[in-house]
């Protein structure tokens, strides 16, 4: 159970259920999508309001929950397929209820969640590439 967080319910059942379903969806068109994901800092607001902890303590309530997805198209290679034009998906949600059910309103960068992180995401990417990738917000239609 190392990969579960205490997330509020209007953003597991709704904004990043939402994200989830999209990405799915670029599965079923042929692509792959390589997923990193985390927590970040602490207190949220769930269904009994606001929290820091639960369970007498013991479990850190995030304040967001952060997502990086690279989308490439089925293939083999993945690293040397990457390139300035790979498309990126990153986003960091609130960890709170009546959040927008909207996921495309949390888009962010990559270097802003690595920023509020201290993780380098893509390393093993060249640096060139690296940059590029990190630096932008994705524009494409997410529908």
């Amino acid at each position: 159970m190392t990969n579960i967080a205490p997330q509020a319910p209007d953003n597991n059942q709704r904004s990043w259920a939402n994200l989830e379903n999209y990405l799915r969806s670029l599965t079923l068109e042929g692509n792959e999508v390589h997923i990193i994901s985390g927590v970040l800092g602490t207190g949220g607001s769930g269904s009994k309001g606001a929290a820091n902890t639960i369970s007498n303590g013991e479990i850190n309530v995030p304040d967001a929950f952060w997502k990086v997805a690279l989308i490439l198209p089925n293939g083999s290679n993945d690293i040397q397929r990457v390139t300035t034009s790979t498309r990126v998906i990153a986003v960091l949600v609130p960890n709170d209820q009546d959040i927008n059910t909207d996921w495309t309103q949390f888009k962010t960068t990559v270097d802003n969640i690595e920023s509020l992180t201290g993780y380098d995401l893509f390393e093993n990417l060249s640096d060139s590439v690296e940059s590029v990738l990190e630096a932008t917000v994705d524009t494409e239609p997410s529908v």
